[in-house]
């Protein structure tokens, strides 16, 4: 590649750059995640969670609160995506493993297959809440 071409190159990233027209970021998860274990004991919650996070021993439902949709594991170390129900979307709830996690998903993270369903559900929220307003 010759010298002119890389500057030219690099001047129009620059300009790119400059006037905001640079590929986005990925959406990060905003909101909280909820976790309940029993009724002897206060609600976990994880703020903007980011990585993987660890269930509290004992959690049986956890609330996604988030503007994005978490993956759910069976493990305490996100390897094990809780099948068939791994992915849970924002405002829904779910019951899950006693030693399970969860991680957020980001908006250029591929769905796994089994999160079809999942996206038929949302689509349906979405036509219910525009009908409601």
């Amino acid at each position: 590649m010759s010298v002119t071409r890389i500057a030219a190159t690099a001047l129009a990233a620059a300009a790119m750059a400059a006037l905001g027209t640079a590929p986005a970021s990925a959406v990060e998860a905003f909101g909280k995640v909820i976790a309940f274990e029993h009724e002897f004991t206060p609600l976990t919650t994880w703020e903007n969670p980011k990585g993987c996070k660890q269930l509290p021993s004992g959690t049986q439902v956890i609330f996604n609160l988030t503007n994005v949709p978490i993956a759910i594991y069976s493990d305490p170390l996100c390897l094990l995506p809780a099948e068939p129900l791994s992915v849970l979307h924002p405002n829904h709830g779910t019951h899950v493993s006693a030693v399970g996690s969860f991680k957020g998903w980001r908006s250029n993270d591929q769905l796994p297959a089994s999160c079809i369903a999942c996206v038929l559900s949302r689509n349906d929220d979405v036509r219910v809440q525009s009908a409601r307003t």
